[in-house]
């Protein structure tokens, strides 16, 4: 350290072997070493931890071991990347809003297509509906077929989309630069409830558009249906 470096020669054991990535210009060695070369016999000021099976939990952890030390700061990862993780976390709310619109845009498309069977069949119901059938039945028939349609095309598309992201992270198809990020390809992860957020919309909507045109059969009269047959 200092204008004029000064070389130090110390014994060390290997202990393992990491794969650089975002920090392989660092070298991992015991505290004590460490102190030893960088401060001689001056006192530790800062640590860095990284548990990256647990990281959030980490700083509770810490916190409840040094719990009552004066001059003791314990900040987590998530009061260090503050802006990051709000910067993520409005991310997700966009993409959340943009698959939303594109739920809506499906949804007017399954209620146009339940209104045009409804008109193809109109001399079938109407027939139906002169012989004895219910207008609750009706009603019952094209909405089961709009959330049939709206619950096949959620769930093949939940299942789609969760075996691509699970293909592309296991094969690391998508691969980064070594030496500039830790990882070595873009990892994908699967949120089960953002998934079932995703399902659940598209249910619902699929629901409100089918029933829009299924209560419109369903108070259709007979002879309306017939009339110009």
């Amino acid at each position: 350290m200092g204008p004029v470096p000064v070389r130090v020669r110390v014994d060390v054991k290997e202990v393992g072997v990491t794969e650089p990535g975002a920090e392989g210009g660092a070298l991992r060695v015991p505290l004590e070493v460490a102190q030893r070369i960088l401060w001689g016999s001056a006192q530790v000021e800062a640590l860095d931890l990284k548990d990256l099976s647990a990281p959030w939990r980490l700083g509770d952890r810490v916190r409840r071991v040094l719990e009552g030390r004066d001059g003791v700061v314990v900040l987590g990862i998530d009061e260090l990347n503050r802006p990051l993780l709000l910067a993520l976390a409005l991310e997700r709310i966009l993409i959340f809003v943009a698959v939303g619109l594109i739920l809506v845009v499906a949804a007017l498309n399954l209620l146009c297509n339940v209104a045009m069977v409804a008109a193809e069949k109109r001399r079938d119901l109407a027939v139906l509906t002169s012989l004895g059938l219910e207008p609750v039945r009706v009603r019952r028939l094209f909405l089961l077929l709009g959330l049939g349609i709206g619950a096949a095309g959620a769930i093949g598309g939940a299942a789609v989309g969760v075996a691509t992201a699970w293909i592309l992270d296991a094969t690391g198809a998508l691969p980064l630069p070594r030496g500039v990020f830790v990882v070595s390809s873009v990892p994908f992860s699967v949120d089960p409830m953002m998934v079932a957020k995703v399902v659940g919309l598209a249910l619902i909507l699929s629901a409100v558009a089918s029933w829009l045109p299924s209560r419109v059969v369903a108070r259709r009269e007979p002879a309306e249906g017939l009339r110009y047959e």
